[in-house]
């Protein structure tokens, strides 16, 4: 389904992702936010269902070699294995095909993870699953959609979904299809309230150069932490104070990784969405909620806002 036609309140059909993207589109100017499309739950499902794969995970589980880690993981990437190779039915990868050509012609479509076990209040399940981009030569899309799904069943997510008690047959994978995001200039993570100050308004933000990861740094390098206070004092030309906490490891000490107007730009989103989402979750009293966001710049200056999810502090 187009993003601009899904409901906020259907969660449980496409998931939190895919549902808070196409809120997002709602509650800020939408080209600040990736269009696309919502691949619903009972995709992964049918899948499932006509080719025994359940039925081969239950199996897979009660195996006594299972509870052994190092025989899970194996098992495991044998089953992923198995979910990449297995065939769609027709009618499913027509449908999928009609969604990929509905895009402009050239796009590499970014197909994204969107389980119904993540980005919830209270649990977001960040980096559990893997989404992937599509890339021109591959041709049918199923191929991406298989690996995204496969994700469901990968080590980590496993082991997670065991400690939180969540029953593995029930969990299922939706997609969030959009225009992946190439050659960006600044990739980040923001949130929606000052943490360090509770008492004043502002944002807290962590960014990196190009695609150096801000979520998940190898160590190696350190990101750019600053934080946007709101400006009290007329005689200022700029809405928000910014303070440095960290610089960035990939930038010269006299620079910075995002400009000042970017950051002006970005914090009138911020409150935007803090506003909009406090509102729909019902925590407009609640000091404590805040909006994990995920935002790009690209290399011509655009501001893109690719994710919004509940923070869990």
């Amino acid at each position: 389904m187009a993003l601009d036609d899904v409901a906020w309140t259907r969660a449980d059909a496409y998931g939190a992702k895919a549902t808070n993207l196409a809120e997002l589109r709602r509650a800020i100017d939408p080209k600040y936010v990736p269009n696309g499309f919502a691949v619903p739950f009972s995709f992964y499902h049918d899948f499932m269902v006509a080719n025994g794969l359940y039925d081969a995970a239950q199996s897979m589980m009660n195996d006594p070699a299972f509870q052994d880690d190092v025989q899970r993981k194996d098992l495991l990437k044998a089953f992923r294995k198995d979910i990449k190779a297995t065939p769609m039915t027709t009618p499913m990868r027509d449908k999928l095909d009609a969604m990929h050509r509905a895009f402009p012609e050239g796009t590499t479509p970014r197909c994204r993870s969107g389980a119904n076990n993540e980005d919830l209040v209270g649990f977001t399940g960040a980096g559990l699953y893997d989404s992937y981009t599509h890339r021109l030569d591959e041709g049918h899309i199923e191929k991406s959609f298989k690996q995204v799904w496969a994700s469901l069943w990968n080590l980590r997510a496993y082991n997670e979904r065991e400690f939180y008690r969540i029953d593995h047959l029930t969990a299922a994978m939706g997609v969030l299809v959009h225009p992946n995001f190439d050659d960006e200039r600044v990739n980040g993570v923001a949130l929606t309230r000052n943490f360090y100050f509770p008492t004043f308004e502002g944002y807290f933000i962590n960014a990196q150069v190009v695609e150096d990861m801000v979520t998940n740094p190898d160590g190696a390098q350190t990101a750019e932490e600053v934080l946007l206070l709101q400006n009290i004092d007329p005689a200022k030309p700029q809405p928000y104070e910014t303070v440095y906490i960290r610089r960035s490891s990939l930038v010269a000490a006299d620079e910075t990784v995002i400009e000042l107007k970017d950051l002006m730009e970005l914090a009138l989103q911020l409150k935007k969405i803090q506003t909009h989402f406090q509102f729909l979750y019902g925590r407009s009293t609640d000091e404590n909620f805040a909006m994990d966001v995920e935002f790009k710049i690209d290399r011509d200056g655009y501001l893109a806002i690719k994710q919004a999810r509940p923070w869990v502090g």
